[in-house]
């Protein structure tokens, strides 16, 4: 990530550390119950008890491949929790979005 053209563009000026989250795996029988928040809040909390830092993520803002290609969250997620759209990434028919927020 931190080698890529597009990305050394944007990346974040900062002193400090970087944590990324990537995925997120729900079996499909506990989909649409709030476990991927509950996830995503607990990983903050446990970046916050790490010393914090900056949080980025790379949820899905579009698809039409269906829920199987949710596995990086949905944007709106990260919204809820905090989050602000840095930069678009993918513009297939999957599209991504860079998501920071300071912890």
């Amino acid at each position: 990530m931190d080698h890529s053209r597009r990305y050394r563009g944007i990346s974040p000026r900062i002193e400090g550390s970087i944590w990324r989250i990537t995925c997120f795996v729900v079996d499909k029988n506990y989909r649409r119950r709030g476990v991927a928040i509950a996830a995503l809040r607990a990983m903050l909390e446990s970046i916050k008890n790490e010393g914090g830092g900056v949080v980025e993520a790379y949820p899905v803002s579009k698809t039409d491949q269906g829920p199987g290609y949710m596995y990086a969250g949905r944007s709106s997620m990260f919204e809820k929790a905090g989050f602000k759209k840095v930069a678009q990434l993918g513009t297939g028919r999957t599209q991504t979005v860079l998501m920071r927020r300071k912890v």
